[in-house]
């Protein structure tokens, strides 16, 4: 019984001194901030167009609220996995991430097959131009 108690506290010892995990909410526009906030490349992309982050996560939203659940949570999931390997890498773009994640198209590393990952990724994509075609086009969902 002392060693099982020794071992869960070491354990939780463990889980304190390390760097949190990247922790990414199960709202679509928490999500999409937590991806895109920071982002001073998608900041510039979207000022161009007249939009700013706002716009592009209610575009987000939009996107995620016309999927059905196995799409919802598959956006979810790959913007959560975007985030863990751009924060891992210490990367400065959600790009940068997309761009290593595509190298792993059997989905070993992060758990997207290339299809999976692909399909994903125009719907977030799709967000983004939406956002710099139309800001004021992506009313809440």
């Amino acid at each position: 019984m002392m060693r099982a108690a020794g071992l869960l506290a070491g354990l939780l010892l463990a889980a304190c001194a390390g760097t949190p995990p990247a922790v990414v909410p199960k709202d679509p526009v928490a999500a999409c901030h937590a991806l895109f906030d920071g982002d001073a490349e998608m900041a510039a992309e979207l000022a161009r167009a007249g939009a700013d982050g706002d716009d592009l996560c209610t575009c987000f939203a939009r996107e995620y609220a016309g999927l059905d659940a196995a799409g919802q949570a598959d956006m979810l999931a790959l913007t959560e996995t975007l985030v863990k390997v751009r924060d891992a890498n210490g990367f400065t773009t959600a790009e940068e991430a997309v761009e290593l994640m595509e190298e792993d198209r059997d989905g070993a590393a992060y758990g997207f097959e290339e299809k999976r990952f692909k399909a994903t990724g125009e719907v977030i994509e799709e967000a983004i131009l939406r956002a710099r075609r139309d800001p004021a086009g992506c009313t809440a969902p």
